[in-house]
């Protein structure tokens, strides 16, 4: 017998289109904020580069004035100590400061937030280190250069500082950036083409036309 006070039972509907249960929310594809323009990572090598072609000059005379104040003298020391602190004055501070203030430079490229001290130090360090052993071991085993090696000497020692740079760099900017590679190979072309294109075919340039007279 059926229990006329029990409800009817209705079986359940499926959702439709038209259904709460299908209602979604459209997502929207937000610009990436750790997606600076290449553009400006360009932009912003190319004023490192001209403000560091203005710098080094200026700490290299600054450099020699150093060394020319202090209280060594070439004659009165041996060969091997003179040319180690021709090297560390005339050579490697510049190298170090102006690596440095480029490399100060280049963060503003960057629109996230990370440690720019130990970007700019490392960069400096590790530049100035394959800089100058990249230019010792040329001139060693090349000891008779002429103005025509100068645009293959340049392409080299811009070529591997600047790798040597970009991939420490790298290290600390791949934390906030994403596809921060495309930043070494930006880095790499701008200062290499620039350092062979500007400063390689200048100087072998200015040497031919001082040989010629």
């Amino acid at each position: 017998m059926n229990d006329s006070s029990q409800p009817p039972i209705i079986p359940e509907s499926s959702a439709n289109s038209n259904s709460v249960q299908d209602y979604h929310v459209p997502t929207v594809r937000m610009d990436d904020p750790n997606q600076p323009s290449r553009w400006s990572w360009v932009g912003v090598n190319c004023t490192a580069f001209g403000v560091s072609c203005i710098l080094y000059p200026m700490f290299n005379v600054g450099g020699f004035c150093m060394f020319a104040r202090s209280n060594f003298r070439i004659g009165s020391i041996n060969d091997h100590s003179s040319g180690i602190l021709i090297s560390i004055f005339i050579f490697a501070i510049p190298v170090f400061i102006t690596i440095y203030i480029a490399s100060r430079i280049q963060c503003g490229a960057i629109n996230e937030h990370f440690r720019h001290s130990v970007w700019s130090f490392n960069s400096a360090l590790i530049g100035t280190f394959t800089f100058i052993s990249i230019s010792y071991l040329i001139i060693a085993n090349n000891p008779e250069l002429t103005s025509a090696h100068f645009i293959g000497i340049v392409f080299f020692v811009f070529g591997f500082t600047s790798s040597a740079i970009s991939w420490v760099q790298w290290r600390e900017l791949r934390h906030v950036v994403d596809n921060a590679w495309q930043w070494v190979l930006i880095t790499i072309i701008t200062w290499t083409g620039l350092g062979t294109l500007i400063l390689g075919a200048g100087i072998s340039y200015g040497l031919q036309a001082l040989i010629r007279r």
